[in-house]
């Protein structure tokens, strides 16, 4: 059973994974880099509540919040130049959002 610490990783997991998907399947021609970037960032983010769940909390929000940093940065770059708020710039909030929990979850192992 998930702690409650790591609903919120497991979460973006499966809207980044989601994310890329759709991408994939919505492109023409398909993007696979959607697809494998997707896969990645969202595994990550699982792998982060994996750790959390182990009691291996610091280095889960460490995980956690480095890739919601990579990711809030990338999405909010690409909602800067494009300026079209779905799902990019929404993506970005949700990424920064999840990055300054882990990054107050990780203060409290310090």
């Amino acid at each position: 059973m998930p702690t409650g610490a790591s609903h919120l990783n497991l979460g973006m997991g499966a809207i980044v994974f989601a994310q890329g998907a759709h991408q994939f399947a919505t492109s023409h021609p398909r993007s696979k880099a959607a697809l494998i970037a997707g896969g990645i960032v969202g595994g990550l983010y699982v792998a982060s509540a994996q750790l959390i769940n182990k009691n291996e909390g610091q280095y889960g929000h460490a995980l956690g919040a480095l890739t919601s940093i990579a990711l809030s940065g990338r999405m909010g770059h690409y909602y800067y130049k494009t300026g079209i708020l779905i799902p990019r710039g929404v993506l970005a909030g949700f990424a920064a959002a999840a990055g300054l929990y882990n990054i107050i979850k990780l203060a409290e192992y310090m």
